[in-house]
């Protein structure tokens, strides 16, 4: 039996072969990683909705404090007081909602967050609404997951939190201390620089989570805790697992005072 071999013509190099090969190699990595990254990105993206109850709608409410303000209890730009009369939400909060927004977007590859990448492996396209907190907690959203900044004196929201019978936390009755335990089984309060970030699961299953503190510091550092460890509480808390997280401010930075129930992985 023969076999015929194609001959190349005296003095030109079989390159075209040799191209062809490497653009077929070329071709079946960047699927093959193409795949990967996907994978990758709807598994974490997976993650990171159940953690924060996120659903069909790919919506997150974020509800800041509501300040009441009386007339002439405001000042403009220059200092002077003013008449104005109504709501008013805490500056800090506002600046927390938008860090809340952009972790959703530092989550996915650089190569994703443009407009380029498909919608289907894009993070940016879940929205993060800030909503000043209204007056009762019969008014909240009661579908899309919930992230309550400050505590129940202001927001609503986090009062809800407090009151549910899986918080671990809330604001003593007189404002300036913590305490820690199921509702009528108070285990201690804290004081100075102590704050807190917790989650509960509310009746319908929608997720709640709230990030507070005694003041504005410790509110920024329980929402920026969230945000940095969010993969050792996903870890740590999977499938709606109530918790809390109780942390102490310092000059040095944020340290855990406590684990509330103690993780089911290791950190």
């Amino acid at each position: 039996m023969a076999i015929w071999v194609s001959a190349a013509t005296p003095g030109q190099p079989l390159l075209a072969p040799f191209l062809l090969s490497i653009a077929a190699g070329v071709v079946v990595a960047s699927v093959i990683a193409a795949i990967g990254v996907t994978i990758y990105v709807l598994t974490g993206r997976r993650r990171v909705k159940s953690f924060f109850g996120i659903g069909e709608h790919n919506r997150i409410v974020v509800y800041v404090s509501r300040l009441r303000i009386d007339p002439f209890g405001s000042k403009d730009l220059e200092g002077v007081p003013r008449s104005y009369r109504g709501p008013g939400a805490a500056g800090n909060e506002f600046q927390l909602a938008s860090e809340i927004q952009r972790f959703f977007v530092r989550l996915s590859p650089r190569f994703l967050r443009n407009g380029r990448a498909s919608s289907i492996v894009r993070w940016v396209d879940i929205e993060v609404e800030a909503l000043i907190s209204p007056q009762s907690p019969f008014e909240l959203e009661m579908t899309d997951g919930i992230v309550c900044l400050g505590s129940g004196a202001y927001n609503a929201a986090s009062r809800a939190v407090e009151a549910h019978d899986k918080s671990w936390a809330r604001l003593h009755g007189i404002g300036n201390e913590i305490e820690i335990g199921f509702a009528g089984a108070v285990e201690g309060t804290f004081t100075g620089g102590v704050c807190f970030v917790q989650r509960v699961r509310n009746s319908n299953g929608q997720i709640r989570i709230e990030a507070a503190g005694l003041s504005n510091e410790g509110t920024d550092a329980a929402t920026r805790y969230l945000l940095s460890h969010f993969q050792e509480l996903e870890r740590g808390y999977r499938k709606g697992v109530p918790f809390c997280i109780l942390l102490k401010v310092t000059e040095s930075g944020v340290s855990v005072l406590r684990r509330m129930p103690s993780p089911s992985r290791t950190y």
